[in-house]
Parts: structure tokens; sequence; C-alpha cells
């Protein structure tokens, strides 16, 4: 597994899901100091990242949270042990390297 260790951030990429019909992949982690999911929206036009906190979505705007949060996602990308799953025309399709 992928995970942050910093202060702002304790995070393992859990899943990572694709919207085909959009610009967006929605990636969950569990965050081990707080023992909870943690959900993120990326853009993948605009490069914003978006964190879920209670009933909103909240765009990282600190620059050290968003490189951090930005380089974990992008390896998990690659990593195989990762679950990767995607929309398509076929439905929900496994996208696993």
């Amino acid at each position: 597994m992928v995970v942050i260790n910093t202060q702002a951030r304790d995070i393992e990429i859990r899943h990572v899901m694709d919207i085909k019909s959009s610009a967006y992949i929605i990636v969950t982690a569990y965050q081990r100091s707080t023992h909870r999911t943690k959900c993120y929206l990326l853009n993948c036009q605009r490069g914003e990242i978006y964190s879920r906190d209670n009933n909103h979505w909240n765009r990282i705007a600190d620059p050290f949270d968003y490189f951090e949060i930005h380089r974990i996602i992008q390896e998990a990308l690659s990593d195989e042990r990762i679950p990767k799953f995607s929309t398509d025309s076929n439905g929900l399709n496994s996208i696993l390297n």
C-alpha cells in the first residue's frame, strides 16, 4: 500500500474510481490518525484536488498538502495492489494494470 506520513497527512490509499463520463477520479483513503475514511476528488483537466469533509468538498489549497496528496495518488495509480475501477459503457469494470 502507498502511505503518506506527514504532520498534515497520514493516509493509505484504498481504492481508485475513474469516472469515464467526466474529468474526475475519486480516491478513497484510510486516515490512520483519525481511523476514518477520507475521500478525494481529482479534476484531471484542471489539476485540482478536493477533500470531502462532512457535507462539503473543499479544494486543497495548501501547496504542501496538495503536492503530498498529488504525489501519493500518482504512486497509488501505478500500484497494482490497490483496486482501481472505471465506469464505461459496460458498467463497472476493474482497470487493474
